[in-house]
């Protein structure tokens, strides 16, 4: 098995549920420090899933712990902090429901099947 492939693929699953969930407030996020832990090892095929839960949020910085899942196990975690800017990516004019319609399809819940 090529564990530093597997941990590589891990780290990017991780990223992009950290870009999505800090990118969610519609305002454009910068990733400022990640610090990931691996506990598991993956296994072709095996299905995972990435978890990004807003830890502490500030007027400028967002605290994140992203957690992948192979079904109830802990594959891996990641620490990450993010610093927000005033700018905005997307219409503000846009109702709550239409905001949140477009990240629930953008996939807060990142799925990889290796």
């Amino acid at each position: 098995m090529n564990t530093e492939l597997y941990t590589g693929q891990l780290l990017s699953l991780a990223d992009h549920a950290f870009s999505v969930a800090c990118n969610s407030y519609g305002k454009t996020s910068l990733g400022l420090s990640t610090t990931i832990q691996f506990i598991e090892a993956v296994e072709p095929g095996d299905k995972l899933v990435a978890r990004a839960t807003e830890v502490k949020r500030n007027y400028r910085t967002r605290f994140y712990r992203i957690d992948i899942y192979h079904e109830q196990s802990l594959i891996a975690t990641m620490d990450a902090v993010s610093y927000r800017k005033d700018h905005y990516f997307i219409d503000i004019k846009l109702t709550c429901s239409d905001i949140l319609g477009y990240f629930y399809k953008s996939a807060l819940f990142v799925h990889l099947q290796f």
